[in-house]
């Protein structure tokens, strides 16, 4: 036992050195450019919103955001919002602006490979993963910086399927998950709409 985790840091460390070797894609994090011109003031960035760097354990840096409310009241809980395959933080933007209007701390991240986040590839137009564990376990170095205060998941087709491996693995990072449109094999017909962290998951 001992002897896997040495060799399981042993991994994470030359991981780390050769992802941040120069050349490499994951080295740079992409630009992203302004909004369009003429956008609706409900699909803007948010008055309050702020984006950050964060660093995973094996080096990967992938681009996060969050938003406070205006009010001077304190907010009600924290919801962190994980987008899908291709997503992006920007297109929550009228979601974010919603939630916000109802006294709600927002927080997302940008999965690697996507919007602001690191690539893989040295073509950004081209998709590429290294496994869900990967996305999971960023997730759940992202969700610690809220520990103490209510925190809600709302995850969305791939983010669904990253957010239930967590809720399995770290059922205590978060209070309660909606997860939309998951991204796992389901039968005819079938939809997955909620899940409790709590030790109980409702699917219907």
């Amino acid at each position: 036992m001992r002897r896997a985790i040495w060799l399981s840091m042993a991994i994470m460390a030359v991981a780390a050195l050769v992802n941040s070797r120069a050349g490499n894609p994951l080295a740079a994090v992409p630009q992203v450019g302004p909004p369009p011109s003429g956008l609706e003031q409900r699909f803007s960035r948010p008055a309050t919103w702020e984006w950050s760097l964060f660093e995973s354990r094996d080096g990967a840096r992938l681009r996060s955001g969050s938003a406070k409310p205006m009010s001077s009241v304190p907010s009600k809980a924290t919801i962190i919002l994980v987008g899908g395959y291709t997503e992006f933080a920007e297109k929550y933007f009228e979601t974010f602006n919603d939630l916000l209007a109802h006294g709600y701390n927002v927080g997302t991240l940008d999965w690697r490979g996507q919007g602001g986040s690191q690539r893989y590839l040295t073509d950004p137009q081209k998709a590429h993963s290294i496994g869900f564990e990967h996305d999971s376990a960023d997730l759940a170095q992202y969700l610690k910086q809220y520990s103490g205060a209510p925190v809600y998941l709302v995850a969305h087709s791939m983010g669904g399927n990253i957010a239930l491996r967590l809720l399995h693995d770290h059922p205590d990072l978060v209070r309660a998950a909606i997860l939309s449109g998951l991204m796992i094999g389901a039968g005819p017909g079938e939809s997955y709409a909620l899940a409790n962290a709590n030790g109980r998951t409702g699917i219907r």
